[in-house]
């Protein structure tokens, strides 16, 4: 993805979820979701990007699904909603856009986890600010 080869990096974020819905890892399986989303986000669809990031919100709350900051360097949760942020204001949905925003800085300000937080500034909070 950071060599700008998306379609590739889409193909093995595919195949990284689909081996993640073989296991229990429910924090592997998100970060599947949203390795496809941000990279169907940089393709410029939305839809698919934001269907990606929704499965993150239907699957079952699991307290041990959200302490893996150690594995991931940041807040799942908190980049979720970052990312859904910016689709809705893609998308046209500005209101929900800034609350999302909202939600993914507060999440982080809850946990006390500063490199969450910077992410949910500069990912989301501040562009749709300005």
């Amino acid at each position: 993805m950071n060599r700008g080869e998306y379609r590739q990096a889409l193909a093995f974020a595919h195949e990284f979820r689909d081996l993640a819905t073989t296991s229990a890892d429910f924090a592997s399986l998100d970060f599947g979701d949203r390795m496809a989303a941000i990279i169907l986000h940089y393709l410029g669809d939305q839809d698919s990007a934001r269907s990606h990031l929704e499965c993150h919100f239907a699957r079952p709350t699991n307290p041990v699904r959200y302490s893996n900051t150690t594995r991931f360097l940041l807040d799942q949760g908190v980049t979720v909603q970052a990312l859904l942020a910016r689709i809705f204001w893609l998308q046209g949905f500005s209101d929900q856009a800034v609350h999302t925003a909202r939600l993914a800085v507060d999440r982080a300000l809850a946990i006390d986890h500063t490199l969450s937080l910077c992410h949910a500034l500069a990912q989301a909070m501040c562009p749709l600010a300005l």
